[in-house]
Parts: structure tokens; C-alpha cells; sequence
């Protein structure tokens, strides 16, 4: 297995965890708002898992998709002032 082939792989692990993260935070807060909606319709409780994991998805969101290719154009980017 060369490196490119590495790298891909990781990169593609990395996106299917963050989507994994996603449809499981979907299910489990569809599945607490009803059940909140069903016990208690005047209280709002479970709007705090949801705002606590979705800071938590919104930081998993940036490092699996976003990060690397920011990273990457820093990098090309100090390579290119330093060749000058």
C-alpha cells in the first residue's frame, strides 16, 4: 500500500466517523424530542443534549471536513513565500 493509497483511506475513515456522528446525533435527538414532546409538552429539556452535542458535531464537522484542506493551502501557501 503506497502512501497516496494511505492517505485516501484515512481521509475517507475520517468523513465516514463524522458521518456516522451525524446520523447518530440525528436519531438519538429526534428520538429525545419526541419523547420530551410526549412527557413533558410545556418543557424543553432536551434542548440541552442537543445544543451540548451539536457544539461537539459542529467541532467534529470542522476537523474532519474542513481542517485538512486549510492546512494543506497554509502549507503551499508559507511554500510559496519561501521559495522567493
Amino acid at each position: 500500500m503506497d502512501d497516496l493509497d494511505k492517505l485516501a483511506r484515512r481521509r475517507a475513515n475520517r468523513k465516514l466517523r463524522f458521518y456516522v456522528h451525524a446520523g447518530i446525533f440525528a436519531v438519538v435527538n429526534t428520538t429525545l424530542y419526541l419523547a420530551g414532546a410526549q412527557e413533558t409538552p410545556l418543557r424543553t429539556w432536551h434542548a440541552w443534549p442537543f445544543i451540548g452535542w451539536s457544539v461537539g458535531l459542529s467541532i467534529h464537522f470542522f476537523f474532519a471536513l474542513l481542517y485538512e484542506p486549510i492546512q494543506q493551502r497554509m502549507i503551499e501557501r508559507e511554500r510559496r513565500l519561501l521559495d522567493r
